[in-house]
């Protein structure tokens, strides 16, 4: 007999009312039939990932489980009866009241799965949607499961044997070979058409053929107002860079210290050189898009065409969690290959291969800036570097309230140049926690709510530098 868990009443109401169908969950009763469950078990998979409970009538706010485990044995055929089936699907019985329900967790997958049918579904927000064959193939890019990198493109392949760059690189390799030799020994041609992967390197002018360059949009920030807050001011300056990759990676950086250095503020150069590195190597090239770098005067911006690679997410992104998945590996390769003709280790352009999401962090934490953020938005992968001290949001926020006696989210937002009232909110929640500041008026409303200090008497400042640990990244 298979193991269960059994629910009390009010375990059992706790567990239902604490879910909602949305992206990443779904009720489903106990007679649903196996092919439509498998599309439902897919849908998941081929999009973020999400958990299934089945034996709960949604409709009817009941348990309509089966009163015996053994009824589920189809169903349960059905979760594995899918190609390929899904590594590390795991599933529960739960028993309440006499009925067994099935509680399936399903993981964000780096294949593309379909049902017995030869169905393919993603799940979008609350929904199941049958993707056709063009948004299978770009579900097969984004994972990583086809490589874009590989593909061939029918152009002259003199325009790549021929090109300036790729006579200087094996000048620079110490590389005594005919070109078109070269590039045919390591798998950059194919029927002698090159590859992806080959323009991107060596083609003088690849953004005559593909959307592989960069733009930096420079912004002029306006500081006295409120507007500082919403309204991303004029664009001052919009560079677009293009030519080979390496080339693209050297000009942009050099434009970047250059400006960030007219502005006065400090990052630190691994930061800025991994994270343009990293969104020029792992983007999506599938899509016809350009990395794009926004450059403000409290941060940078660095947004990537494709979403996260493979099976990865944002809680993948972090110091104590770094996962890797290469969707471009052939590209990776070769760049670090490159950056490696460069002697003095610290110029060169790839300094570690695999570790550049860690050095991103560590610089950012030795220099004593926030914590960056990778974010998904939109088919798009994004990297915030903010120029402010790790600890000097609440550091102001208690100085100010020090100085006026009390503060609001807004007043906040104002003080730091911090879009987001959540992030200021969980700094209040933080403070309030730890005893240092309590509501002024506990019947105000949300809008109307303000913030003092608990205790007077108490040097706030003195007590977060000197008893407190460091504020974990709001931003």
């Amino acid at each position: 007999m298979s193991k269960y868990t059994s629910l009390t009443k009010t375990d059992f109401n706790n567990l239902i009312e604490k879910q909602k169908e949305d992206l990443y969950f779904d009720f489903k009763g106990s007679g649903i039939k196996p092919p439509d469950l498998q599309q439902h078990i897919v849908s998941f998979a081929n999009g973020e990932g999400g958990r299934i409970l089945i034996g709960f009538d949604e409709k009817n706010n009941k348990c309509n489980g089966y009163e015996n485990m053994d009824q589920y044995d189809s169903i349960v055929a059905s979760f594995f009866d899918v190609n390929p089936v899904i590594r590390d699907l795991k599933y529960n019985f739960i028993e309440f009241s006499g009925k067994y329900l099935i509680d399936v967790k399903i993981p964000k997958s780096q294949r593309v799965h379909e049902t017995a049918k030869s169905e393919v579904y993603q799940r979008i927000g609350a929904r199941k949607i049958k993707l056709n064959q063009e948004q299978i193939t770009e579900l097969k890019y984004k994972k990583g499961e086809l490589k874009f990198e590989d593909e061939i493109k029918n152009i002259d392949i003199i325009s790549v044997s021929e090109s300036k760059y790729i006579k200087d690189f094996l000048k620079r390799s110490k590389i005594n070979e005919v070109p078109k030799i070269y590039l045919l020994k390591n798998g950059f041609i194919y029927n002698n058409q090159p590859k992806i992967s080959t323009i991107i390197f060596f083609h003088d002018e690849p953004q005559n053929i593909l959307r592989c360059g960069l733009k930096i949009n420079v912004f002029d920030m306006q500081k006295t107002s409120r507007s500082y807050i919403y309204k991303r001011q004029r664009r001052s300056n919009t560079i677009n860079f293009v030519g080979p990759l390496e080339k693209i990676i050297n000009d942009s950086l050099q434009f970047i210290f250059k400006s960030i250095q007219e502005r006065k503020v400090y990052y630190p150069n691994e930061a800025i050189q991994e994270g343009l590195v990293n969104a020029l190597i792992h983007r999506d090239f599938s899509i016809s898009e350009d990395v794009i770098i926004n450059l403000y005067d409290n941060s940078i911006e660095i947004i990537s065409p494709g979403g996260f690679p493979g099976n990865l997410k944002a809680n993948d992104f972090t110091i104590k969690n770094i996962k890797r998945f290469l969707r471009n590996p052939k590209i990776c390769t070769l760049l670090f290959k490159i950056s490696s003709i460069e002697k003095n280790i610290n110029k060169r352009i790839s300094q570690d291969q695999g570790e550049g999401i860690k050095t991103i962090f560590n610089s950012m934490k030795k220099a004593g800036l926030k914590e960056p953020k990778f974010e998904e938005k939109d088919n798009h992968v994004y990297l915030y570097l903010k120029h402010a001290n790790a600890e000097s949001y609440e550091k102001k926020i208690l100085k100010y309230i020090k100085e006026k006696g009390s503060i609001a989210n807004r007043e906040a937002r104002d003080l730091l140049g911090e879009e987001d009232k959540e992030v200021i909110k969980n700094i209040f929640v933080k403070l309030k926690r730890r005893g240092q500041i309590e509501l002024v008026d506990t019947q105000a409303t949300k809008d109307k709510t303000r913030y003092k200090a608990k205790n007077s008497n108490v040097d706030l400042e003195n007590k977060i530098s000197n008893n407190e640990p460091q504020q974990e990244s709001l931003f």
